[in-house]
């Protein structure tokens, strides 16, 4: 138990030390929020928005699958005429077939 939390506290501390240092920037340089939101305002957006994140997430991996299936068809047809066009005459056409 105490290895695991040797190699796991480190990270949690940068993360947590980076948004500190993320939500002091902001508040002590008055940036605004439309330019560099802090991390207090991301984090309530989230958990207000969160009923609508399982839609978005479903549309988003549904253009994804799209997106992936017609540019694996694409290459696969690109790849098939190569294959046909530059290999059939040539001396290694033997070792494809």
């Amino acid at each position: 138990m105490k290895s695991m939390w040797s190699s796991i506290w480190p990270p949690v501390v940068a993360v947590i030390f980076l948004l500190t240092v993320w939500q002091t920037a902001v508040w002590l340089f008055d940036i605004e929020p439309f330019i560099l939101p802090p991390p207090s305002a991301i984090g309530l957006e989230a958990i207000n928005g969160a009923s609508g994140l399982m839609q978005h997430t479903l549309a988003t991996l549904q253009l994804t699958l799209v997106g992936f299936t017609i540019g694996t068809a694409t290459a696969g047809s690109f790849t098939d005429a190569a294959h046909h066009t530059f290999l059939e005459d040539s001396p290694l056409s033997a070792a494809y077939s």
